[in-house]
């Protein structure tokens, strides 16, 4: 008898250890043979759920960053317009102050156009109404009715010119010679004496006379009324002061600078001079000149990026983007913004439908606005909750396994037992 259960009963234990891992890996396939359909069904049940609380969290907090990222891209585009706006009253009041001050140095109507504020003074007035206004130019602009009085002012300019240590030589020469001068479209020089023109009832010259900024010293003695955009710009300041009101000012549309070799957009603003002994009498204007890169890079927040502008003058379009902090860079003429952000577009009025153009500004984000978190954020939320379903499942699954081992185990030594009896 003893002979005969040894083998079945008594092992050594070196091969007890040995087939220790074997059996479990048996056991463990027998257990997955006898899966029935209920645990099956449990499993697909899970991985459902799983999935699809995964799938609203990743659209529920995908929508919660969107509705931030929303409302901070409207604040910062609020924020940029109140800026601009800002901005160009101020040119509006700039321009005022200056009309003030060359009236009151040239009070009397007869002295006009032959007047002029010497050149230390008027940079002293000048030079901090640049900074406040954060202009490139301002300049004066006298008003002249040919043939009446046009010599008389040229040979006056270009002694004051040649007087004035301020102006380099020839400031003011044509290929033609000295004189006003208009440009055929051809970019040709002409000497411009009548101030006809066939877009405009009214025959005058307005030559640029003073400024202070060298880089725009091509265009003293250009006459500004030669040009269609600038010259129904002063034709608005002319009507509007005819129908009594002695302060309107006026916006060329969008323009290409005479003294600017490369496509800059910029515009004109242009307020009219009147002296103050006679306030209903017009003798000149002044010329602001703004590009609108410096324009815009000054209105925008140091930490802005990413962002498109659409300046349209109902005739003409350019698009601008923030390159860094506060630089902003011509895109592009017309609208190529990025047509995928069209549903964040964001439209604000200019100048408040002051002059010739109605301006528009019209604001888009592009790739750089976007944070990564937008990204990035939902697919981390429905990661961590699927991992979190699926890592508490499997600790329920292995608390369950353990403790049903543990428990056929036992039935195990068991029914070893009673069988080992019923042997005996």
């Amino acid at each position: 008898c003893e002979q005969a259960i040894q083998p079945r009963c008594m092992k050594p234990p070196s091969d007890e250890k040995a087939n220790e891992g074997g059996y479990f890996f048996s056991n463990f396939l027998h257990r997955m043979t006898k899966i029935n359909w209920k645990t099956i069904l449990f499993v697909f049940i899970l991985l459902f759920f799983t999935g699809s609380c995964g799938t609203v969290i990743y659209f529920v907090v995908n929508w919660i960053e969107y509705l931030l990222f929303k409302y901070q891209y409207n604040s910062t585009t609020l924020q940029i317009h109140t800026s601009l706006d800002y901005g160009l009253l101020n040119n509006y009041l700039v321009s005022q102050t200056l009309a003030r001050a060359v009236g009151i140095h040239c009070p009397r109507v007869e002295s006009w156009p032959n007047c002029s504020v010497p050149m230390n003074a008027y940079y002293k007035v000048v030079n901090p109404l640049l900074k406040i206004g954060l202009l490139r130019d301002m300049g004066t602009v006298p008003l002249l009715y040919p043939p009446h009085n046009v010599q008389g002012f040229e040979a006056y300019a270009y002694k004051f010119i040649a007087d004035t240590k301020y102006y380099p030589p020839k400031t003011g020469v044509s290929k033609f010679g000295k004189g006003i001068f208009a440009k055929y479209p051809n970019g040709t020089s002409y000497h411009d004496k009548t101030g006809k023109t066939k877009f405009s009832p009214f025959q005058i010259l307005t030559p640029v006379f003073e400024i202070i900024d060298i880089g725009s010293l091509s265009a003293v003695m250009y006459n500004l009324h030669s040009e269609i955009n600038r010259a129904k710009t002063i034709d608005i300041v002319i009507n509007a002061w005819l129908r009594g009101e002695y302060n309107r000012s006026a916006v060329t549309p969008l323009i290409q600078l005479v003294q600017d070799p490369t496509n800059r957009p910029a515009s004109l603003m242009v307020y009219p001079v009147a002296p103050p002994t006679n306030l209903t009498a017009l003798v000149g204007f002044i010329r602001i000149v703004q590009n609108w890169d410096t324009v815009l890079s000054q209105a925008i927040p140091s930490k802005a990026k990413g962002i498109d502008f659409v300046i349209s003058d109902s005739v003409k379009q350019y698009t601008f983007t923030i390159n860094g902090e506060r630089t902003v860079a011509l895109k592009g003429a017309g609208d190529v913004h990025d047509k995928s952000y069209d549903n964040y577009r964001r439209t604000y009025s200019a100048f408040q439908n002051m002059g010739y153009s109605s301006y528009s500004v019209v604001y888009y984000p592009n790739s750089d606005y976007f944070p990564a978190i937008l990204v990035i954020g939902p697919i981390v939320g429905c990661a961590v909750i699927m991992v979190l379903i699926l890592l508490v499942a499997f600790l329920v699954g292995a608390y369950y396994f353990i403790v049903n081992r543990q428990l056929q185990q036992k039935q195990e030594a068991l029914d070893s037992k009673r069988s080992f009896v019923r042997f005996i």
